[in-house]
């Protein structure tokens, strides 16, 4: 029996502005849907679907208050990854957000190009496992 096939969701996470817009751009035509949350408690509170390989944030709080979100977003699994863009470049900041979790962690500004072919790559992954 031929399992399924489910189209992608991407989270992205980030607060109005012209951010969630971009990445919503890089994205059309990957084959994804984007699902747009504006604030941090929003991630907070999350349930990712089966069909989520990614989640794009500009919130940093998930990952730096302690609260296991990455642990409980993915559970057993591989995915979704948890890929965060932000201004902050201290060392100890980002450490703190891949210990918490997070898979890729991101400077702003952002090189588009090389988000975007990060972002396939992760998609073709995730369907590589999944289909």
């Amino acid at each position: 029996m031929q399992r399924e096939i489910t189209r992608p969701v991407i989270v992205v996470a980030a607060p109005g502005g012209i951010l969630p817009a971009v990445i919503a751009y890089l994205l059309g035509g990957m084959g994804a849907e984007v699902r747009l949350l504006h604030s941090g408690e929003a991630l907070k509170r999350l349930e990712a679907p089966e069909n989520c390989p990614l989640i794009l944030s500009s919130f940093l709080s998930p990952l730096l208050d302690g609260c296991d979100f990455a642990r409980r977003i993915r559970g057993p699994h591989a995915y979704p990854k948890i890929w965060l863009l932000s201004w902050l470049h201290s060392e100890q900041t980002v450490l703190s957000l891949l210990e918490g979790g997070a898979d890729q962690y991101f400077s702003l500004p952002v090189n588009l190009n090389r988000l975007k072919i990060k972002i396939a790559e992760c998609l073709s992954a995730w369907r590589r496992t999944t289909w």
